[in-house]
């Protein structure tokens, strides 16, 4: 499915989830805002919800521009351009029963938030990253420096497939049950023995 070009005045400009799933999505150009209030979640607002294979970029709140997140799991999912003036990416409540795992976030106005529980196995834009199987990306989608780099197909025209060479290739958890077969551009969702990160 595609959720693009909506508003909220509240939570939740592309989607407001509460105890459902969202598979196989890509939700862009979605916002959140109300006099400049603090509404949540302009791509994605989810409570008690599991957001699985998605891709959610170029969207725009107060906070939480990408998705705002409570006691939900984010699985497998890029999140990428989304601007806030608090926290662009990912804001989330969690606790160690709720997965948040082989995820990207890149390029957001700030990566992320997290009020309890662990992101594992996720490339983050940031100088450093903690928690299990993480890498820190820089800055620049590609470059010859030294870091890791997400290298995206073509971030400047909203195409988020990974190049070959990209650092993210081949550090995600195999673990993660509930995957579909495929990612969004139909490739096998596990190649060479590793899942990747992201949709």
């Amino acid at each position: 499915c595609e959720i693009v070009d909506n508003h909220s005045s509240y939570g939740g400009g592309g989607a407001y989830l509460n105890y459902v799933s969202l598979v196989n999505c890509k939700v862009s150009n979605n916002s959140a805002y109300m006099n400049g209030s603090s509404y949540s979640g302009g791509g994605i607002h989810a409570r008690y919800s599991r957001i699985v294979n998605c891709e959610v970029a170029n969207n725009q709140s107060y906070n939480a521009a990408g998705i705002y997140s409570y006691y939900s799991h984010v699985i497998n999912t890029t999140i990428v351009n989304n601007v806030g003036t608090q926290y662009g990416g990912l804001y989330a409540y969690a606790s160690s029963s709720y997965t948040l795992t082989n995820l990207i976030i890149w390029g957001n106005s700030s990566s992320y938030y997290l009020s309890g529980g662990s992101i594992t196995y996720s490339a983050i834009q940031a100088n450093s990253v903690s928690g299990t199987g993480n890498i820190a990306l820089n800055v620049d989608n590609d470059g010859e420096g030294a870091g890791n780099y997400v290298r995206f197909l073509a971030p400047e025209h909203g195409v988020y497939q990974l190049q070959n060479e990209s650092s993210v290739i081949g550090m995600g958890d195999n673990s993660v049950s509930g995957l579909p077969e495929k990612d969004l551009a139909g490739r096998d969702r596990i190649m060479g023995g590793t899942i990747e990160p992201g949709a």
